[in-house]
């Protein structure tokens, strides 16, 4: 993927021999790899940093994930259950009557 990438780019250096990104120079190779290795560090770094946020939240109780999509004071999503249990037309009837999406 890697390699693709750089030969759609076409970035090569005619005054810096370290910039040319063609794959006929160790430095550039090694430079590229460098580049990956730190975004992956970087990526690594900011997980971590929002999991440690996330339970600081949880202790302080700030955060309670994420919302459901159904709870029990939906009317809509209640009667739509309601006429599935009684046999009333199909899901995708239900659906356009109650206006719920199917899933």
């Amino acid at each position: 993927m890697k390699k693709k990438f750089l030969e759609q780019q076409n970035l090569n250096s005619l005054k810096d021999i370290w910039l040319d990104f063609s794959e006929e120079h160790l430095y550039s190779q090694f430079l590229i790899t460098v580049m990956v290795g730190v975004n992956q560090l970087e990526r690594d770094l900011i997980r971590m940093w929002q999991r440690e946020g996330v339970e600081l939240a949880k202790k302080e109780g700030k955060f309670k994930g994420r919302l459901k999509k159904y709870h029990k004071n939906q009317a809509g999503m209640n009667y739509a259950v309601k006429l599935y249990k009684e046999g009333i037309g199909n899901v995708n009837h239900i659906c356009e009557i109650t206006n719920v999406s199917r899933s």
